[in-house]
């Protein structure tokens, strides 16, 4: 299990991402264990060309009470299918409201994967929480901003494709970063994760 917190010393260089979806940091926190995706709300993948996922999260805190868990995937919003998700859940103990991101990822049978997004595509983000105490911020918006999957809790692992879930005008803070690929063209991959693979055995 993975903990919310400042990256270690010592590190040699900083990545810096190119943040998408609800990046400003609301005021106002609310907690449930159901997952939460945008619906009507458009998050566009910035650049063009390839761009390396870096980060997923949401903004958010403890509530003080029981801690709990936070875990965010992304799919692509023309087939709801899966990208990415965060490599482990993410223990939300700190009630200091934070950026909580996660920064390695798996696949759907959770192994290591390094993905690749594409510049001007839509995407969806999906939060899930195991507890009422994972506070994540948030804004009342529009009708069907976001929709909720009730009863879910995908901490463990998400599905594919993400349900559509039911609306909602409460928008969450969830955030991807990314940063451009060396070369500028996404490699196709898998829901597995794996590059995929022509008749003849070799990659597409």
């Amino acid at each position: 299990m993975a903990h919310g917190g400042l990256a270690g010393f010592g590190d040699v260089e900083e990545t810096v991402a190119t943040y998408f979806g609800l990046t400003a940091e609301y005021a106002s926190f609310y907690g449930n264990s159901t997952a939460q995706l945008n619906k009507n709300l458009t998050f566009t993948c910035p650049g063009t060309g390839a761009q390396n996922l870096i980060s997923l999260g949401m903004y958010g805190k403890s509530g003080g009470s029981t801690a709990g868990n936070s875990r965010v995937a992304i799919y692509l919003a023309s087939d709801r299918s899966f990208i990415a998700q965060g490599s482990a859940e993410i223990l939300v103990d700190s009630t200091t409201a934070a950026w909580i991101d996660h920064t390695s990822f798996t696949n759907i049978g959770e192994s290591p994967i390094s993905p690749q997004l594409v510049g001007g595509t839509n995407y969806i983000i999906c939060l899930s929480r195991d507890s009422n105490d994972v506070k994540t911020g948030y804004e009342f918006g529009s009708a069907d901003d976001m929709a909720a999957i009730s009863g879910s809790d995908y901490t463990g692992g998400f599905p594919t494709p993400i349900g559509e879930g039911a609306g909602s005008t409460v928008k969450y803070n969830i955030r991807a970063g990314v940063e451009a690929a060396a070369g500028g063209a996404a490699s196709p991959t898998s829901v597995l994760g794996g590059p995929l693979v022509g008749p003849m055995g070799g990659p597409i």
